[in-house]
């Protein structure tokens, strides 16, 4: 056991450091800043037209239990977008 933590002791201490790559770390957040802005947008869009078409097309005037599930549908998807 003594044998292994020192083998494995060594070995990390000869590796050596790498050299950190800032301008491709900048460039990585830059096109993750960019993707999400996407997907905010593409959510702020989505979610409305979706809940309108639902609410235009299911018949929720006539059953409670529709009008429910259309609601709560309604609010887990303000919740999705709400959490991104």
């Amino acid at each position: 056991m003594e044998t292994n933590f020192n083998d494995i002791q060594q070995l990390w201490q000869s590796q050596k450091a790498s050299n950190f790559d800032l301008q491709g770390l900048i460039a990585g957040l830059k096109k993750t800043e960019e993707k999400q802005r996407k997907e905010r947008i593409a959510i702020a869009i989505i979610t409305p037209s979706t809940l309108v078409f639902l609410f235009t097309v299911m018949p929720w005037g006539e059953s409670k239990a529709i009008l429910l599930s259309l609601l709560v549908i309604a609010a887990a998807m303000l919740w999705v977008g709400w959490l991104s």
